[in-house]
């Protein structure tokens, strides 16, 4: 006696049009082997079924429930859009290079850097080179100024003569800087970071299009990114970073890896090299002491009014004259007045405490291994959201520094961790910073560049002039608070991946 069979699990539609798709190639490739099966195939009722009633039925059947599944297949989300991502860039773009053309906010730096000199501050100041020194530019190195030369270069031929000109160069300069960095992100699939970056691109201002602070924070993304994968080019950007604005340096940290492991004698000896050839070109051509020029500015620093170590005193310098705003020789505005000489000694301490942090990670991983990306990630995040904290300069494109970090950063841990869903709460992935810290960052980060923004150009005339100072003054507290948040957050984050065993984004 025939067994009753067991009623078959109900499939997925998804698991039903494999099979039967797969059904239909079977039939299509194997030819007289599958019309040889469908004719000693019996029936209901006992008849046997010929080859030319059943396999078209089949064909048929299985046509039909593919078209089905295919039209009631979801489409892909806006948030994973390519087009979309490329679309809301592009208007973004077109938006600030509006604001530099029409009304060239942000654009006295591209005067300095055309001629040299800071030709007209917002009280047509005339300042050239440092504290008077003929020299213009000494205060960057020289390989940073290096786009500016070849800007410059295209310039004349293109336009000569046109300072307009030299603007729209330089911010399309930017602009294609930005969509190559923007292509890098969705080719790595990372839709979070794209829209990101999008979003800081939006925010900040014209700012992303006129200052060169874009270029060694995409390299220091890009570098940090590739350790693992391209140990070579890693180190070459991150030297070519640290030549073009110094502070990079300090992330040199993120190469490190266990004494025997060949990466990271392969990521050092070509941050070396790098390093050294780029140091040796400016030696041959403007000589030693254009190569510590930069160093040298830094003894002329006060502090800067939108540095973190200056909010309160610039804060109360809009309700009480104790506290001055002054333009001074290193053609920066900064805050003088009753503890402000404390605040500058607190700041050189979290800088230095930044440095010796970052040689401790140096040699934790250089004696004890247990490095990978995430843990490259997340060290090279918390170093630059520390030495914000501790700079006695904080100008909006500051931002720049780490946003290209951050935005790589966030699809590997969001993808991996699932931190929506699940009854997660915003408290919960703020703590748990293993899986949240990039994505809590990430918006952070598109806050601050917005707010950075409204400090300038929008509203920095009134609080370095005249004018409702109160106003911007007030935006800048919140805009540093955030800061504060955000190396708190970053640091929670490098402990929590440095306890656990990470692994390589």
């Amino acid at each position: 006696m025939k067994q009753p069979q067991p009623t078959p699990r109900r499939e997925s539609l998804r698991e039903t049009s494999a099979s039967n798709v797969a059904s239909s190639s079977t039939s299509a490739t194997t030819g007289a082997v599958s019309d040889g099966a469908a004719s000693d195939t019996a029936t209901s009722g006992g008849t046997t079924s010929g080859t030319t009633t059943s396999r078209p039925a089949t064909v048929e059947r299985s046509a039909t429930v593919g078209r089905s599944v295919t039209a009631s297949r979801p489409a892909r989300p806006i948030s994973q859009s390519p087009i979309a991502v490329w679309v809301c860039w592009l208007l973004a773009n077109i938006f600030q290079l509006w604001i530099v053309v029409t009304y060239r906010w942000g654009t006295e730096d591209l005067s300095y850097y055309r001629n040299g000199s800071l030709l007209s501050g917002p009280f047509g100041e005339h300042i050239v080179g440092i504290g008077g020194s003929p020299t213009p530019l000494s205060e960057y190195p020289d390989v940073g100024v290096w786009p500016i030369r070849a800007v410059k270069a295209i310039a004349d031929v293109l336009v000569p003569g046109s300072e307009r000109g030299f603007f729209l160069i330089f911010a399309l300069a930017c602009c294609l800087l930005g969509a190559l960095f923007t292509g890098y992100l969705l080719r790595l699939g990372r839709f979070l970071g794209a829209w990101t970056w999008v979003g800081v691109s939006f925010a900040i201002g014209p700012i992303l299009l006129t200052r060169l602070d874009l270029i060694p924070g995409l390299a220091v993304g890009v570098g940090v990114a590739v350790v693992v994968s391209h140990p070579r080019v890693a180190g070459a950007l991150l030297a070519f970073a640290t030549a073009s604005k110094l502070w990079p340096g300090v992330l040199a940290v993120a190469l490190v890896d266990r004494w025997n492991a060949r990466g990271m004698w392969q990521r050092l000896g070509f941050f070396a090299l790098t390093l050294a050839v780029l140091v040796g070109i400016t030696t041959a051509t403007e000589g030693f002491e254009r190569v510590i020029s930069p160093l040298t500015y830094q003894d002329v620093r006060g502090l800067q009014v939108e540095s973190v170590a200056a909010t309160p005193f610039t804060f109360l310098s809009a309700f009480d004259d104790r506290w001055e705003i002054n333009l001074s020789s290193s053609k920066s505005y900064e805050v003088s007045g009753p503890g402000v000489e404390l605040a500058m000694h607190a700041a050189t301490a979290v800088m230095a405490l930044t440095l010796l942090l970052g040689v401790y990670i140096a040699l934790r991983h250089f004696l004890r291994g247990g490095w990978n990306t995430e843990r490259a990630l997340a060290a090279a995040t918390m170093l630059v959201a520390l030495l914000l904290l501790g700079n006695k300069v904080f100008s909006p494109q500051y931002v720049l520094w780490l946003a290209p970090l951050i935005c790589l950063a966030i699809p590997a841990r969001i993808g991996r961790h699932g931190v929506r869903g699940e009854g997660a709460r915003w408290r919960g992935v703020l703590l748990d910073t293993s899986e949240g810290a990039p994505l809590v960052l990430g918006v952070l980060t598109v806050i601050i560049a917005g707010l950075s923004f409204l400090v300038f150009p929008i509203s920095y005339g009134w609080l370095v002039s005249s004018g409702p100072a109160g106003i911007p003054a007030s935006i800048l507290v919140v805009r540093n608070l955030l800061c504060i948040l955000v190396a708190v957050i970053a640091v929670r984050w490098w402990l929590r991946v440095s306890r656990l065993g990470a692994q390589v984004v």
